[in-house]
């Protein structure tokens, strides 16, 4: 006598959950989640050189021409006609392949444009000692400054503070080319500087806003998860699904702001 072949028997409950759309679109979600993240640690893996700097852009006045009639400045005898400005720049490696001293094929220099001397070049903070960051200041009369290094590593850097005679619309850029980087690029701040009074009443307003925003978005998800549970409508499946897509979601949304379009940060306390 043939005996029925075995079947393997599956939960109904197993197959419900699975049958709900409820999961394809979470698992959608977490398809493209998850490949988003793949794709940021893919290229966090990738070690190239990437020397960039910034410019504070919050200049210090030390003299003001034409501000005190009786007051004269003059620098190694000779008298200054120009406001004397003091600069901070914040140069840093922010890739993960070192860049050693035989690795600069054009020699890195802080020029100010337009042409205007520089008084005197400091290096106000370094990452580390063993960097050995060091300014040579042979062309101070043409608005130069060169930079040299022993070695710098993921992070290494430090702040550089240039005094220099001439006006408000003087800029200073970083030129040189560096083994696997042709140009250094310079870091802007996405909007103009603004005092210390409207910085924090534009920070409370956005608090104030989020805060509000995250207030309405809770009450009427916990108001639509009241009304289909009062009606019957959710099962185990959704009442899951209602928690967990939100929170997808959300995850979703700080890895993006975080973590895919990050603002390069000064390691060395600028912003």
């Amino acid at each position: 006598m043939n005996e029925a072949p075995h079947k393997t028997s599956i939960p109904s409950g197993l197959l419900g959950f699975f049958a709900n759309p409820w999961v394809g679109i979470v698992g959608s979600i977490a398809s493209i989640f998850g490949l988003s993240l793949t794709v940021y640690f893919y290229f966090q893996t990738l070690k190239y050189p990437e020397l960039i700097y910034y410019a504070n852009p919050a200049e210090a006045v030390i003299v003001k021409q034409g501000m005190a009639s009786r007051l004269t400045v003059s620098f190694d005898g000779h008298p200054l006609t120009h406001d004397v400005r003091a600069l901070q720049i914040a140069i840093w490696n922010r890739g993960l392949k070192p860049i050693r001293r035989a690795a600069v094929l054009q020699q890195v220099i802080l020029k100010i444009e337009p042409c205007v001397a520089i008084l005197e070049a400091t290096v106000l903070k370094k990452s580390r000692e063993a960097i050995d960051l060091e300014l040579d200041q042979s062309r101070f009369s043409k608005g130069e400054v060169s930079l040299s290094w022993n070695i710098l590593e993921h992070n290494d850097g430090g702040i550089i503070q240039l005094i220099y005679a001439g006006g408000p619309n003087s800029k200073v850029q970083c030129l040189g080319v560096i083994e696997g980087q042709r140009f250094i690029r310079e870091i802007r701040l996405p909007a103009s500087v603004k005092s210390g009074s409207e910085q924090i009443r534009e920070i409370m307003q956005l608090r104030f806003l989020y805060y509000v925003g995250i207030g309405f978005a809770i009450f009427f998800y916990v108001l639509g998860f009241i009304i289909k549970r009062r009606d019957g409508f959710l099962d185990k499946v959704e009442i899951i699904m209602f928690i967990l897509v939100p929170t997808l979601i959300l995850i979703g949304v700080f890895v993006v702001y975080k973590f895919i379009f990050p603002f390069p940060e000064s390691p060395f306390g600028f912003w």
